[in-house]
C-alpha cells in the first residue's frame, strides 16, 4: 500500500512540476513578448516621425518620407534584430481633427500624415524548447503628422488682435504692406491688444513684449480678449523692444524704410531696427471701416509675420501709433504646428506623433 502511495505521489509531484515549469516557462516567454513589442512600437513612433518630415504635398515628398521611415526603421533593434519596415506596411492619408483620425490618402497635395506598421517575429526564451511552441509574431503602429506648412500654432507672438481685412485688403495678401495700427480712439482704430483667454492690461502686454514667449502657445481657434486702450507704458516698452533688438530694415524685403515720425518714440540712433514676430489675425471685415468693437473676443484664425520700425507713444490719443511692415511672401520658420492659412507664418517642420 505504501508503495502505491509513494508512487501515486511520485506521479502527483511529476505532473505538478511540469505545470509549475510551463507557468514559469509562459511567464518569462510573456514578459520576453511584452518587452519585445514594446520595442517595435518605438521602431514605429521613430519611424513614423522621421517620415512625416519628409512630407511637402508631393510625390517626390511622399517617396523621401517611405525611404527616412524605412531608413529609422532599420536604425531600431527588437528581438535582437533591426527591424525591418516593408513598403507595404507604410501608408500615406491626412489628419482629420474633427474626428481625430488618420485617413488613408494617395492623393500628395492632401497628404499630410503617414502610418507606419513595425512587425516583429520573436520566439518564446523557454516555452519553444520545452514545448516546441511556434514563433509568434508582434507588431507596433503609429501615425506621424507633417508639421511643414502655414503655422496653426505660435509659441512667440506680438500681443495684437489684426482683423484679416487689414491683411487681405491694401496691397493684397502676396504682397509686403505697410500698415499703420491706430488703437484708438474708437472709428479710428483697425487693431487692438490681444490676449489668450484674459483683459490685455498693460503690466501684462508689457511683459509679453519684453519676452514673446510669456503668454505660452496659441493655436488656430483660440479664443482673445482684445481691448483698444493706447496704454502709452506699453507703447514705450514696444520702443524700447525695437532699440533693443538684433534684427534691422531688410531694404530688399520691405522696400524703402519711411522716414521716422517726428513724435517718435524710437531713438534716433536706433531707428533702422525691427522688432518681428508674428501677429495674431482674426476674420472680420468691419473693423477695417471703423464699426468693429474691441471690448470683446476674437477667435484666431491665422498669423502674419510683422516688422515693427516706429511707435509714436505721444500726442492725442489718434496719434499713437504702430508702424508695421507685414510680409507674406517670405517664409518664417516660427510656428510649432501646421494647417494655418497662408500668411507668411509656417511650421519650423519636423514631424508630431499623434498615436
Amino acid at each position: 500500500m505504501r508503495r502505491r502511495q509513494r508512487g501515486n505521489f511520485a506521479i502527483i509531484t511529476g505532473v505538478a512540476l511540469a505545470g509549475i515549469l510551463a507557468m514559469g516557462a509562459l511567464s518569462i516567454d510573456s514578459a520576453y513578448v511584452f518587452h519585445v513589442r514594446q520595442q517595435a512600437i518605438n521602431a514605429a513612433d521613430a519611424a513614423a516621425v522621421a517620415g512625416a518630415t519628409g512630407l511637402d504635398g508631393t510625390e517626390e515628398g511622399m517617396t523621401e518620407a517611405l525611404q527616412r521611415a524605412q531608413a529609422i526603421a532599420l536604425a531600431n533593434v527588437a528581438a535582437g534584430d533591426s527591424v525591418v519596415v516593408e513598403d507595404a506596411d507604410v501608408t500615406f492619408g491626412y489628419w482629420d481633427d474633427e474626428v481625430r483620425e488618420f485617413v488613408a490618402s494617395d492623393v500628395p497635395e492632401e497628404v499630410n500624415a503617414i502610418s507606419v506598421l513595425a512587425r516583429v517575429p520573436t520566439g518564446g526564451l523557454v516555452g519553444e524548447v520545452a514545448f516546441g511552441r511556434s514563433i509568434q509574431q508582434v507588431s507596433g503602429r503609429a501615425v506621424a503628422l507633417s508639421q511643414e506648412g502655414p503655422a496653426s500654432e505660435v509659441d512667440c507672438f506680438l500681443p495684437i488682435g489684426i482683423p484679416s481685412c487689414l491683411i487681405e485688403g491694401g496691397a493684397g495678401p502676396d504682397a509686403a504692406q505697410y500698415i499703420d495700427m491706430v488703437l484708438n480712439p474708437p472709428g479710428a482704430d483697425n487693431v487692438g491688444w490681444a490676449r489668450p483667454d484674459a483683459n490685455p492690461d498693460a503690466s501684462w502686454v508689457r511683459d509679453q513684449i519684453r519676452d514673446c514667449e510669456y503668454g505660452g502657445s496659441v493655436e488656430l481657434g483660440d479664443t482673445v480678449e482684445l481691448g483698444n486702450g493706447e496704454m502709452t507704458s506699453a507703447l514705450e516698452e514696444l520702443a524700447a523692444a525695437i532699440e533693443a533688438s538684433d534684427t534691422t530694415w531688410d531694404g530688399s524685403v520691405w522696400g524703402p524704410q519711411p522716414a521716422r515720425e517726428h513724435r517718435s518714440a524710437v531713438g534716433q540712433r536706433f531707428y533702422g531696427n525691427t522688432w518681428e514676430a508674428p501677429a495674431l489675425v482674426f476674420d472680420d471685415d468691419s473693423y477695417c471701416g471703423g464699426g468693429g468693437s474691441w471690448t470683446g473676443t476674437a477667435v484666431v484664425s491665422g498669423f502674419v509675420w510683422t516688422a515693427v520700425y516706429d511707435v509714436v507713444a505721444q500726442g492725442a490719443a489718434a496719434n499713437k501709433t504702430i508702424k508695421v511692415r507685414v510680409d507674406t511672401t517670405r517664409t518664417h520658420e516660427v510656428g510649432t504646428g501646421s494647417g494655418g492659412p497662408e500668411w507668411g507664418v509656417d511650421s519650423a517642420g519636423g514631424g508630431l506623433l499623434v498615436r
